[in-house]
């Protein structure tokens, strides 16, 4: 019993007639008759009754038809299921990023989690980019410092993250619980260089804190930012995310005044239809980052 002459087998069902159907399956009529006298043999039981030319349906055909209905139904909905999964298990998310330090772990939980998905990721830093990109489809979501203020995308705050000051092991402030900003205004820092997001709001920072720092050196990598801090070359401000591995060498320092804080947000397009994998990993995005932020449970 094969699908093609069971789908053949609806053709006649729902036609009522042979000739109609042969054209409509472009099959000659004679070999439709064979198909049809094959199907009964191999059932054991006649499908239709003969009126004339007509050929109506029986109760056992009618029986037959229901069932033969409710398998391609089936077959139908499987393939769509399957092509889905499939797509899904394919699909590669594009992430823009304006620190590569705000994923690994998030992907690693996603990762550990649903054991799926390909990812490509780029760092993007300016805004303008991060707008273009979305917008002409080349990343599909975007995770940033500030919210993307177009009228076609969409930005959800998913967190603030703590801003710490590095200092050496051996710095006088090392031991305290905390510092006020105002303490180390005479320091020499060491930023970020002006290109990343950092840069201009740690300036900001030490401006609410009543100072203009004095910038000893611009670094593009928090890696070689804590080892000048450990070798006593100045202080610097480190984000929460992606910080946590140098505490080797340096030492970390909630900030009682002002709030040193940042927002880190989601944008993607306003009117989007997302896949199912591209809303599992928004949902996802959502709910990991709704948790406690890194060292958000420091009490001054």
């Amino acid at each position: 019993m094969e699908l093609l002459h069971l789908s053949y087998f609806q053709t006649i069902a729902r036609l009522e007639s042979l000739t109609q159907a042969a054209d409509v399956l472009h099959v000659s009529q004679p070999s439709l008759s064979k198909i049809l006298k094959r199907l009964e043999t191999e059932l054991g039981y006649p499908l239709f009754d003969r009126q004339g030319k007509r050929l109506r349906l029986n109760d056992g055909g009618l029986l037959f038809l229901s069932y033969v209905n409710r398998m391609f139904a089936e077959l139908e909905l499987g393939t769509k299921e399957f092509q889905a999964y499939a797509a899904q298990k394919a699909e590669r998310l594009r992430i823009g990023a304006a620190s590569s330090r705000l994923l690994p772990q998030a992907l690693t939980t996603y990762a550990a989690r649903h054991r799926q998905g390909q990812f490509c990721i780029r760092q993007i830093i300016e805004p303008r980019e991060m707008e273009e990109q979305l917008l002409g489809g080349r990343i599909d979501f975007c995770l940033s410092f500030h919210s993307l203020r177009h009228d076609q995308l969409y930005s959800v705050k998913l967190t603030d993250e703590d801003i710490f000051l590095a200092v050496s092991p051996r710095h006088p402030l090392a031991r305290r619980p905390f510092v006020d900003l105002a303490e180390v205004k005479d320091e020499p820092f060491i930023t970020l260089t002006s290109e990343c997001g950092l840069y201009e709001t740690s300036l900001a920072f030490c401006r609410d804190a009543g100072f203009i720092p004095t910038v000893a050196f611009e670094i593009n990598s928090l890696e070689v930012i804590a080892n000048l801090v450990s070798a006593d070359l100045g202080v610097a401000f480190v984000p929460a995310f992606g910080s946590e591995s140098l505490s080797q060498s340096i030492t970390r320092l909630p900030i009682r005044t002002p709030t040193c804080r940042r927002g880190i947000w989601l944008s993607y397009k306003a009117l989007w239809q997302p896949s199912p994998q591209q809303e599992q990993f928004r949902t996802f995005l959502l709910h990991y980052f709704s948790g406690p932020a890194p060292d958000s449970s420091v009490v001054y």
